[in-house]
């Protein structure tokens, strides 16, 4: 059992330590195109070739989700929020991957990212990137605010999955409003997942749970892996849903409302009878 738990904690140094640049940068920014140019055959069917005829908003849109967390991490830090755009390397890649993506001849790139054995090794990488994004958005909440843990777990759980909440602004950006679909209204697997991950890296790196960082980290890049590639074969997978609809139930207001529904279907089962004990009643005495 030691040799298989320093084995464990090998393979989360490894993760941990990895270099993402550029491999998994690239496959996130391919994911995140794909989610643009997805929403547009979804929402926006009455225009034609959308990208074709508009091309600056639709790249603009790509770009707001390809840097999305870390625009959000900075704006709540009150940082500079294009802070990552000092060096022109991940902008440049993230162009090409979007050209590629809106613009290939035969539109064979779309359709190579597309294929799913293909999809399903992209968003591996990716959910390894995001793992590692709120990793080292709590680092940097925990050399700013050390005291703060909302804005430790805030800043983790940004920077992991803040592009979902600018889905609507880049829709927006699109000439697309959706108020209804906002990220506070219907959150994804990707909030509710950076949120616990932040929470469970605040409180290793804070001493609170004696776990070690290479072993919670392997723990928790696999369960985002996971649910992810879950979700490719079950469209609507999500692991949370059951926690939550028991805290619903408990804490806010679900038994209630149940018992309320009970009382007034066994009031409606029950009236026709009374009715019909009173009709009887009535015809006796006229009678």
């Amino acid at each position: 059992m030691k040799l298989d738990h320093e084995k464990l904690q090998e393979y989360g140094k490894f993760l941990l330590t990895i270099k993402l640049f550029p491999y998994f940068d690239i496959a996130h920014y391919i994911l995140m195109c794909l989610v643009v140019r997805e929403d547009i055959h979804l929402y926006q069917t009455s225009i034609p070739n959308f990208h074709k005829r508009h091309p600056l908003a639709c790249y603009m849109s790509s770009m707001l989700l390809c840097f999305g967390g870390p625009m959000v991490t900075h704006f709540l830090l009150g940082e500079p929020i294009l802070d990552d755009f000092k060096t022109h390397q991940n902008l440049l890649i993230a162009s090409v991957v979007w050209y590629l993506v809106f613009f290939s001849p035969f539109d064979l790139f779309y359709k190579v990212v597309k294929f799913l054995p293909v999809k399903m090794v992209l968003s591996a990488c990716k959910e390894l990137q995001r793992t590692r994004k709120i990793y080292d958005g709590v680092l940097h909440g925990l050399h700013l605010y050390p005291n703060s843990y909302v804005i430790i777990v805030a800043a983790g759980a940004m920077k992991g999955a803040g592009a979902s909440f600018l889905t609507i602004i880049e829709r927006f950006n699109r000439g697309l409003f959706l108020p209804n679909t906002g990220e506070f209204l219907h959150p994804s697997f990707a909030t509710k997942g950076s949120i616990l991950a932040a929470v469970l890296f605040t409180l290793e790196r804070s001493k609170l749970i004696e776990v070690h960082k290479n072993l919670l980290f392997l723990c928790v890049a696999g369960f985002m892996m996971y649910v992810k590639l879950m979700s490719l074969f079950l469209k609507s997978f999500d692991p949370f849903i059951p926690f939550e609809n028991l805290t619903a139930a408990v804490f806010f207001g679900g038994i209630m409302d149940a018992l309320r529904r009970a009382k007034k279907s066994s009031k409606a089962s029950t009236a026709p009878a009374d009715d019909k004990k009173v009709t009887d009643v009535d015809s006796k005495k006229t009678n």
